[in-house]
């Protein structure tokens, strides 16, 4: 058998594989299953102020290992997380690394971070698609908290390397690279209408098609970082995993 225990931010992980937040982790039973299925620890989907109204259909495929979802945050309140979700998840197994995704403003992280760190959050995780006010978020965050600070580096910033490099400044102690690309546009020639039912059938691009502009920004950042990253974004298969690593990823994330 392989040895595949790793050490992440004072984590002891079964794996090096992390579940990344989305579908997968909606709730308690999602992250407990995840962890069954060896994943070494798991993102929760992300919290904030309110709970999200998911358009219908929220993910569809759109060819070649590749999805567009149309998915915004979780549809469960931010209270029901830290009441029941967080602790029914450490309740069954305090083995299970559990990374709480948190945004997407200073107002919402400067609301929930403490509580999410009582509930029993082992890290957090920032993640916003506003890059003038992530820099923020994170500092508020690591004034607020004694858990680790991770950033989401989403790749329609401006500047993804630039802003992680001024997150990795202001105290965050490990980044995930990337979050899904959009927003992005797929039609059925057949119905004459878009796959996603997103605003105006946009939508966010993950998979197979994302995962070369991951390691790119990966590749950059362990130039002028010495922080932990998190490869994730189209890792579909072993082969994709062992890229993430040979450029720079210290554990890899999996999500579509």
């Amino acid at each position: 058998m392989a040895k595949l225990k790793v050490d992440f931010l004072g984590m002891e992980l079964d794996s090096p594989f992390i579940v990344g937040s989305g579908p997968i982790s909606y709730d308690a039973e999602g992250v407990i299953r995840a962890h069954k299925a060896g994943a070494g620890a798991v993102v929760t989907k992300t919290i904030r102020d309110n709970a999200a109204k998911n358009p219908y259909p929220h993910i569809s495929e759109a060819g070649n290992s590749t999805l567009i979802n149309a998915e915004k945050w979780t549809d469960l309140k931010p209270t029901t997380w830290i009441e029941e979700e967080i602790p029914k998840i450490k309740n069954h197994s305090e083995d299970i690394n559990l990374i709480v995704s948190l945004g997407h403003t200073p107002q919402e992280v400067q609301n929930w971070v403490e509580k999410i760190e009582k509930a029993g959050a082992d890290a957090i995780e920032i993640v916003s698609y506003m890059e003038d006010s992530i820099v923020e978020m994170v500092k508020i965050a690591v004034k607020n908290v004694d858990i680790p600070i991770i950033l989401k580096v989403s790749p329609n910033w401006t500047d993804p390397v630039k802003t992680a490099v001024e997150c990795v400044n202001a105290g965050a102690d490990a980044i995930t690279v990337m979050d899904s690309v959009g927003p992005v546009l797929e039609v059925d020639i057949h119905s004459a209408r878009p796959i996603v039912g997103g605003e105006k059938g946009m939508g966010w691009m993950t998979g197979k098609a994302i995962r070369p502009v991951a390691q790119a920004i990966i590749a950059q950042l362990t130039e002028r970082i010495e922080v932990p990253i998190i490869g994730l974004g189209g890792v579909m298969k072993a082969e994709d995993a062992v890229k993430m690593l040979m450029v720079g990823s210290s554990v890899v994330g999996v999500c579509s």
